[in-house]
């Protein structure tokens, strides 16, 4: 799913009040260099695993880049699935500061609450065809107290890919 910055690492469990140790992760950086934290919820992944495993942190992923083998952080959501569809929340924070609640309306809409705050995100799919492939691209919008904040639906322009 995504490379991690080198100094960062896992939040030990047990978790602070209000995390979830099964569908939540926590990384964060060293307590010389600060407070940051980043939640990465997973909301979504849909799919199948022999080990049943949600997800890996693998601390030295091998990967192939510029001639030669590399490793780095990376943090894994792995799925035996034609259309896995991934939701992922990614919420910064402080130590110490709240983190969101979320539920999931029958819509399928996903309400993000925290600090007084409610934020309303609406799911809308597009399929486009992708180096003769049909994809299936997620845009949204988020919502508060009735406004459009930001919204995503507009032209996908995936990158070209090189077969």
């Amino acid at each position: 799913l995504a490379q991690i910055p080198e100094d960062l690492t896992l939040l030990p469990t047990p978790y602070p009040a209000g995390l979830d140790p099964v569908r939540d992760v926590v990384l964060m950086e060293p307590a010389e260099t600060g407070d940051r934290r980043l939640l990465i919820r997973i909301l979504n992944a849909e799919g199948s695993r022999p080990d049943n495993v949600l997800y890996e942190f693998d601390e030295a992923k091998t990967y192939y880049q510029w001639g030669s083998d590399r490793a780095a952080k990376r943090f894994i959501i792995e799925r035996l699935s034609e259309r896995p569809n991934y939701r992922v929340l990614l919420y910064p924070f402080r130590e110490g500061e709240a983190v969101p609640t979320h539920t999931e309306e029958a819509s399928g809409n996903l309400v993000v609450e925290w600090s007084g705050q409610r934020d309303t995100l609406v799911f809308e799919d597009q399929v486009q065809t992708v180096g003769g492939e049909d994809v299936t691209i997620s845009g949204f919008r988020i919502f508060r107290s009735g406004n459009t904040l930001i919204d995503t639906r507009g032209e996908v322009e995936p990158n070209d890919i090189r077969m």
